[in-house]
């Protein structure tokens, strides 16, 4: 896994704080199942999305493809 955490302030005001991330992870799939049972799975070729919020309101939304 490799995860570069640079952070850049774009934008810093009164009502808002933005931050530009680059990162590079490598990930190969996902698990189904129960331990001691689970099996990992590998992800299809494809666009895939990834939503996530909390709750003070924020969301963030992420696209990612899946070559081979």
């Amino acid at each position: 896994m490799e995860l570069n955490n640079e952070v850049n302030n774009e934008e810093n005001d009164s009502n808002h704080l933005n931050f530009a991330i680059d990162g590079e992870y490598t990930e190969t799939g996902y698990w189904t199942g129960a331990a001691p049972n689970a099996t990992q799975q590998n992800f299809e070729p494809g666009v895939y999305t990834v939503v996530a919020g909390d709750e003070w309101g924020a969301l963030v939304v992420v696209h990612f493809t899946v070559s081979q």
